[in-house]
Order: C-alpha cells, then sequence, then structure tokens
C-alpha cells in the first residue's frame, strides 16, 4: 500500500500542478541552469529518499523523465489533455512493472528498481520543492491550522459547557457520554474547507455573515 500511495500521488500531484502552473516542467526541460539549481538544492537538502550521491547518479534519467512530460499545446483542449492522460498512463505502468515480489510467501519483501525508485523520488521532489515549499501555500495552511484551531477550541468549551443549541444538531446525541475533547475534534473534521472558514469567520467576528446566510453546520 505505501508503494502504491507512493506511485499514486507522485503522478497525480505531479498533473494537478502542472495543469495550475506550479511546476515548471518547459523551464526545467530547456533551461540548464534552472536544472542544476534544482538539482544542487535537493542535494544540499536531501530528503532522506535518496542522498547526494544517488541523486547524480541517476541525473540522467531525471532528464529522460522531464522529456517524456508534455508541454502545453497551443489552444490546449482535448489534444492537451489526451497528450497529459498517455504520459500518465505510461508513467504509472512504467513505475508498477518496476516492482517485484521477494523472499518467501510468509514474509515478503518489496523491492523496486533502483532507477525507477529513483525517478519516483524526483517526481516527489518536484512537488515537494515547487509547491509545498512555495511560500504562498505556506501561508495558507498557516492559516488553516488556526481556522481548525479556532475550531476545536470553540467546540471542546461549548462540550464542557452542554450547549446543544450551538453544536450541530447531528452531534448532540453525543453530549452525554463522549469525551468533550473526543466530541469536538469528531464536529470539527466533519467540515469541509468552505464551511469551517465560514464557521470560523463568524464565531471570530471576522465574517459575520447574514442571518439568512445557510450555516456550514
Amino acid at each position: 500500500m505505501d508503494v502504491a500511495d507512493d506511485i499514486a500521488y507522485a503522478v497525480h500531484d505531479l498533473e494537478d500542478f502542472w495543469r495550475a502552473g506550479l511546476i515548471p516542467i518547459g523551464a526545467l526541460r530547456s533551461s540548464e541552469a534552472d536544472f542544476e539549481g534544482f538539482v544542487e538544492t535537493w542535494k544540499r537538502d536531501p530528503d532522506g529518499k535518496l542522498d547526494a550521491t544517488e541523486i547524480d547518479k541517476n541525473v540522467g534519467a531525471f532528464r529522460s523523465l522531464l522529456l517524456m512530460m508534455p508541454l502545453p499545446l497551443p489552444g490546449g483542449g482535448f489534444k492537451e489533455q489526451a497528450s497529459l492522460n498517455n504520459t500518465l498512463s505510461v508513467l504509472i505502468g512504467t513505475f508498477v512493472r518496476a516492482i517485484s515480489v521477494d523472499g518467501p510467501p510468509h514474509s515478503p519483501t518489496i523491492k523496486m528498481d533502483p532507477v525507477k525508485r529513483a525517478e519516483l523520488r524526483f517526481l516527489q521532489r518536484l512537488t515537494w520543492h515547487y509547491v509545498i515549499q512555495n511560500p504562498r501555500l505556506a501561508t495558507q495552511q498557516k492559516g488553516q491550522a488556526r481556522v481548525v484551531e479556532e475550531l476545536f477550541l470553540y467546540y471542546l468549551d461549548l462540550t464542557k459547557g452542554g450547549r446543544a443549541d450551538l453544536v450541530p444538531s447531528r452531534f448532540r446525541h453525543q453530549l452525554d457520554g463522549t469525551p468533550p475533547a473526543r466530541l469536538a475534534a469528531d464536529i470539527v473534521a466533519s467540515f469541509g474547507d468552505s464551511g469551517a472558514a465560514t464557521l470560523a469567520g463568524r464565531i471570530t467576528g471576522a465574517n459575520l455573515g447574514s442571518v439568512l446566510d445557510h450555516p456550514p453546520v
């Protein structure tokens, strides 16, 4: 399952962020300075998955992988989507075929071709470098963490006080018998991003909305 998750997330994160214009595949393919800069940054800050020696050893494979990836086509549309889908399918198939199972049936060992394993780490690093470490995302994540914290403390206070009128109706039957922290966490976990942000705005006074608005709970 871990290997399957690595493959699925590496490939589909690449798709999502390539579409959003966050991963500069074209620049990495055409600019030696951009590619070398990315590689050198990775070598200075290894993530525990590949060390500097392994990164250097597989630079050629990384370049070949970049050449497989599609660039935006004039007009986009169906042809661009078809090209992208084909590339993703090939990548997934290549990674899956690089996996083997070794050892006795009662204690098997999952192995992956070293070059393909390095390529998979390369895709993961692209997302880490250009998306996860992007200051815009870090700011957004900080704000999201603040929203979760505010909502948790709000519902923790309500559940300790037995304020059934302010607890979402689907959770009111749990006010008696469920530890307040557990119930508060369950309530917060039930919200989607939009609902959580709306409710946090209301309880903090940052965005009270209208009584006519549909409540997010």
